[in-house]
This record gives structure tokens, sequence and C-alpha cells, in this order.
């Protein structure tokens, strides 16, 4: 009976139904009935445009004529078989069946709906033909089915589904011909087999990402608030045979619970144009291999467990437009050869425990756009090279222990944000009160800075009361610590400490009778929750007095 309907449709049924504009062959009934097992698996009848599928006139099967398969919606056909099944947010609401593996000619799937449940048939491996597979279904759920692995010709794996959970199979290193895969849930478990090190044609490799949970539908249209975000699941240590991976342009391994080392191996990637590691559980070495990544444009580390310093190494990646190194806990101090990255758009070094002042050579940096340094333990004053950095758009030094004047040709850069606060800056040039005042109208608010009008009267034989105006900013735990010498220049003795900042004297007891003293004063602001360090300010003018 197929084979005379076959005949038939061929032969005689050319349909040209009233208003139609194409003519299709026919292609076999195994296909027709897995599109036909398709559409009603995910409730057809309502998707949101099922066009052609049952235009009359209807087959015995109650759907459109034989021949005209290519013209129902989603649907392309070629020759006499079925190459392309596409569906963007149709409202697709059931599952996928498994009699897709029928369709032995497929070339592309791609379905982008959020109604799709239950699993990925393994039948899905029986498709020799397929090329691009792309399932981006929120609601997907059950393991990837080993069978993918049997997808030879496939050059696109691209999964996003919240529900899929379990292991990524490691026969997906069978697939020598894949170009990309992607594989984005928060509930994928396990190691990343150290067979994806396999496929020689990779250009992508995506196994990570951030997923947030909405409370409900209002929420996901309004209050992101109210999300809770989760990060994916694998474990382990990344597979030093990722570093087999020559064609690789991006490996994105973020927002995991990956542990150890990273493997000195990806510093062979000498393709690889994107690495994010962020958001992980890395510890050890950043490996001064990835020095020879010299295509490399973003690389992010962030959110990681280094407890190392930057390797210098990494100011050979000329060509990089991002790094990112923030949050993990890195050490040691700023390499001035970073100055090297002439063509970094941003630098964001934030929240380690990075020490030392801050490079002048980060003045040559004249594409910079963003340097963020805040929430280290950097000291020393700023270097005025950075008035070099002309296109810079955002400067973050706040939360550290830098002091000092503040150079006036800062006041050049076009920042639209900047953020100096907690530390121990001033100015005394009016150009550049101005200038901060504009850009950041409390800064000096919050400057632990030397007292002014720093002033010694004798009280007795073996006392001298030091007085000063108190510094702006109060708030938070410190004092002003008191110092004292015979000399001008010191060396100072430490008489004692004040209370709190607002105190504005402090008397010295215990020395000797007519005798000269010079005294100086520090202010000291203790750790809080903007700045875990201790910023002491530099020392005021001196001043002195003359025991009785």
């Amino acid at each position: 009976m197929n084979k005379l309907i076959a005949f038939v449709s061929t032969m005689v049924l050319v349909l040209l139904a009233a208003g139609a504009t194409f003519l299709y062959s026919t292609i076999p009934q195994e296909e027709r009935d897995a599109l036909i097992a398709l559409y009603k698996a995910t409730n057809g009848d309502k998707w949101k445009d099922n066009s052609g599928w049952k235009k009359e006139p209807l087959e015995f099967d109650d759907f459109g004529s034989f021949g005209s398969e290519g013209n129902w919606k989603g649907i392309t056909v070629s020759g006499n078989h079925v190459t392309k099944i596409e569906f963007n947010f149709h409202m697709l609401d059931g599952i996928l069946p498994p009699e897709l593996g029928d369709l032995m000619n497929l070339e592309e799937f791609l379905i982008i709906d959020f109604r799709l449940t239950g699993g990925l048939p393994p039948e899905i491996g029986k498709l020799n033909e397929l090329k691009v597979l792309r399932l981006w279904c929120e609601n997907l759920n059950g393991s990837l089915p080993p069978e993918l692995g049997q997808l030879t010709n496939l050059k696109e794996l691209d999964i996003r589904a919240e529900g899929i959970t379990g292991n990524i199979p490691a026969e997906l290193g069978n697939l020598g011909n894949l170009e990309m895969l992607k594989l984005d849930s928060p509930y994928l478990e396990g190691s990343i087999p150290p067979e994806l090190g396999n496929p020689g044609n990779l250009k992508t490799l995506h196994l990570g990402g951030i997923h947030f949970i909405p409370p409900g539908d209002k929420a996901r249209q309004s209050d992101l608030s109210e999300f809770t975000f989760i990060n994916h699941r694998l474990r382990g240590s990344i597979p030093p045979e990722l570093g087999r991976l020559h064609n690789l342009k991006e490996l994105i391994l973020n927002y995991n619970d990956l542990s150890g080392s990273i493997p000195p191996q990806l510093g062979n990637l000498s393709n690889l144009e994107i690495l994010r590691l962020n958001n992980n559980h890395l510890t050890g070495m950043i490996p001064p291999e990835l020095g020879n990544l010299l295509n490399l444009k973003e690389l992010d580390l962030s959110g990681n467990r280094f407890n190392q310093v930057i390797p210098p190494e990494l100011g050979k990646l000329t060509c990089v437009q991002k790094l990112g190194l923030a949050g993990s806990h890195l050490i040691g101090s700023i390499p001035p050869e970073l100055g090297n990255l002439t063509d970094v758009e941003d630098i964001n070094l934030s929240n380690n425990k990075l020490e030392g002042s801050i490079p002048p050579e980060l003045g040559n940096l004249s594409n910079l756009h963003h340097l963020w340094l805040r929430g280290n333990q950097l000291s020393g004053s700023i270097p005025p090279a950075l008035g070099n950095l002309s296109r810079l758009q955002q400067l973050r030094l706040q939360g550290n222990r830098l002091s000092g004047s503040i150079p006036i040709n800062l006041a050049g850069l076009r920042v639209y944000l900047l953020d100096v606060s907690y530390n121990g800056l001033y100015t005394t040039e009016e150009v550049v009160q101005r200038w901060l005042n504009r850009k950041q109208s409390n800064w000096s608010d919050t400057q632990t800075i030397a007292p002014i009008n720093v002033s010694a009267v004798s009280i007795s034989s073996s006392s001298i009361k030091v007085s000063w105006t108190p510094i702006k900013y109060k708030e938070d735990k410190g004092g002003y610590e008191v110092y004292y010498s015979t000399s001008p220049r010191g060396p100072w003795i430490t008489a004692g400490m004040t209370a709190n900042k607002s105190s504005n004297s402090f008397e010295i007891t215990g020395l000797s009778p007519g005798t000269k003293y010079y005294f100086v004063v520090q202010t000291r602001t203790n750790p809080h929750l903007k700045n875990k360090n201790t910023v002491v300010s530099q020392y005021s003018k001196d001043a002195f007095a003359t025991t009785k």
C-alpha cells in the first residue's frame, strides 16, 4: 500500500491546491509518520503557527496532502527527504517522540521553546546525516543519551535546558567533525570527560554559564531581585587533554565547581580567542604558559582561589581586550608588564590581596576604558601616568591604602565613573578639586588624611599638649597616632593614640625638662565593611614645643 501511495504521489498527485505557489516531491512514509508523531506529541493543534500541516484536502491520516510536507510550518524538504526542522517559540507543548529517529536524512534540528518537557530520545543517535542539533528548551529533563556520540557528521551540538541532569557522555569525544559543543544546564554534574580533547575540529567548547530560577511569570518580567541564581555542578579538574584542541577559539567553563589548578597545556591552544574559567574553585598558580596565547582577546579567571601572584607573562597577550582577575585571592604586586597590553580595554583586578604601588606603566594603555583596582592593599600614590589614559571611562580605586596628593593631570580624564573613596588621598589644586567634586561629590568625606593646624604647647616640665583640627572623615573606628622626637626629622617615637577620630588633642607625658620636642600626627582608620585594610595617612606637618 505504501509503495502504491508513493508511486501515485510522485507520478500523478503533483498537487496544485488553491492558492499554492510551490510544488514538492513526496517524502518516504516513515518520514511523514515521524513528522506527524512530532505534531501530536507536542500538541500541534495549539501551536502558535501550524500553517500547512492540515491544509485541505487532507489525506487519510488527517494531515495535508502527500508532497506538501515542505510547506508545513517549520519543515524543510530537499529532494524527497526532510532535511531541516526549525521551531522558534511556537509553543510546542509536550515531548520529543522517538519516531524522530526515522528522519534519516535530517541535517538540522533546531528548537527554541520553553514548553517542551521530557528527555532527549536516544533514537536521535540514528540521525546519521545530522549536522546541527540545537535545543534551547528550558524544561527538557533527563540525562544526555550516550547515543549522541553516534552522530559522526555533527558539527554543532548546542543544548540549553535547566532540567538536563547527569554526566556529560564521554561518547561525545567520538564526534570528529564537531566544531561547536555547548551544553548549558545547571544540573549537569560529574567531571569533564578527558575524551572531549579528541574532536580535532572543535572551535567552541562551552560548558558553563549561570542560570536564574524565577519564582513566577510575573517575576520573570519584572523583578530580577527575586530570582535565584545557580551555578553549574561540574566538578573535578580541567582535563589537560583539552590542550590538544588546536583549532579551539572559545573555551568557556565558567560558573562551575571545578577545582585543582589550570593545566599548563592550555597554553598550547594557539588559536584561542576567549578563555573564561571564572567563578570556579581553581587553586594554585596561574600558568605562565597562558602568555603563549597570542590570539587571546578575552581572559577571565575571576572568582577563583589562586593565592598566587599574577604571572608577568600575561604581559605578552598583546591582543587581549578584556582581562578579568577579580576576586581570586591574588597576592603580590601588579606586574608592570601589564603595561604592554596595547589593545586592552578592560582590566579588573578588584577584590584581591594585591599590594605595592600602581605601576606607572599602566599609563601606556591608550585603549583602556575601564580600570578596576578596588578592594586590594595597594599603597603609595596614584601615578601621574594614569592621566595619559585619554579613553578611560571608569576608574575604581576605592578601598585600598593609597595616599598622597592626587596628580593634577588626572583632571583631564573624561571618566563618567570615578571612585577613590576610603583611601588616604587629598589635593591642594583647585582644578583637581573641581574635577573630583563633579565626578564623585563625597570623595573627600572618606579619606584618611593627616590632620592640619598641628600645634604644641608645654604644660609642665614633663608634658606637652599637641592639638590639631580633626579630619572630615570621622566615621568608622580609628584615631590619631601622635609621635615625638628631639630631632625635626625623627626618628619618631610613638607617644600614643586617641580613642577616635573626633579627638583634637593629646597630652604627652614623661618628657625631659627643658628639652625641645618635635611632634607629628597620623590618622588611622581601622578595617570596616567598605575597606578591609587599616588605612594610615601620611605624617602631618610638624610642630614643636619646649618643656618647662
